[in-house]
């Protein structure tokens, strides 16, 4: 029989801090997302399942001895999916 055992949503912010900087290692200045996910299960089989949109904060990073970069207006969307089997 197959059922829903469990649907989660959750929203993610982080607030923009520095519009400007020198690592490439933070190219994003803030976040705000939502995230959807659930979980089915059928006889044995549990497949769990999760979606997530996020709008990034616009930075620009100046490393040094390189010209300045700019990223903006981006965004991410990932998925991610896990299928099991209980022995």
């Amino acid at each position: 029989m197959l059922f829903i055992e469990a649907i989660s949503s959750s929203l993610n912010y982080e607030a923009p801090s520095e519009a400007s900087g020198t690592s490439l290692l933070s190219t994003t200045d803030g976040v705000m997302g939502v995230t959807f996910g659930g979980k089915y299960s059928y006889d044995n089989i549990t497949i769990s399942a999760g979606l997530n949109y996020s709008q990034l904060g616009d930075k620009k990073v100046k490393p040094t001895g390189f010209p300045e970069g700019s990223f903006s207006d981006n965004s991410i969307t990932s998925f991610g999916m896990k299928v099991g089997y209980n022995f």
